[in-house]
C-alpha cells in the first residue's frame, strides 16, 4: 500500500464495486518489487520521493492472506491528466471518517502515529 502524502493530505482510491472491499475508499496498492516512482508517474500522475516503510503486516481472509507492507512517499509533483472521480486526497484523520477496509484503517493509525512522533510541537 502506498501512503502518497500532498500538502498534508493523503490520497484513496475507490475499489471497483464488486470483489474485496467493494466500494471502500483505499489506499493505492502495487506490488513492491515494482519501480514505485515509475507506478505512481505512469498510473497516478505524481512524482513522488520515496521516505520511509511502515510496519508490515498480514490480513486473513477466508482462504488467503493479504501481506500488506505499507511506503510512505511524500509528492513532490502533479502531472497534468485527466482528473480521476475514484480519488480523493484528505488528510489522515479525514480518512479514519471515511468508509475504508481495516488494514487501511491500521495504516492510518500508524502513519498518524508516525507524525505525531516527528511533530516537536505534540512533545508535552
Amino acid at each position: 500500500m502506498l501512503i502518497l502524502r500532498y500538502a498534508g493530505e493523503i490520497l484513496l482510491q475507490q475499489r471497483p464495486p464488486n470483489g474485496i472491499w467493494g466500494g471502500l475508499w483505499s489506499l493505492p496498492e502495487t506490488d513492491m518489487e515494482a519501480d514505485l516512482a515509475q507506478h505512481c508517474r505512469n498510473h497516478l500522475g505524481l512524482e513522488i520521493a520515496l521516505t520511509a516503510r511502515l510496519s508490515a503486516f498480514k490480513h486473513s481472509f477466508t482462504h488467503f492472506r493479504l501481506h500488506i507492507t505499507p511506503q510512505l512517499c511524500d509528492v513532490t509533483g502533479l502531472l497534468p491528466r485527466v482528473e480521476q472521480t475514484q480519488q480523493l486526497w484528505l488528510t489522515p484523520y479525514q480518512a479514519l471518517s471515511a468508509p475504508i477496509p481495516t488494514p487501511v484503517r491500521k495504516v492510518l493509525h500508524q502513519l498518524i502515529t508516525l507524525e505525531a512522533a516527528d511533530d516537536p510541537a505534540t512533545i508535552q
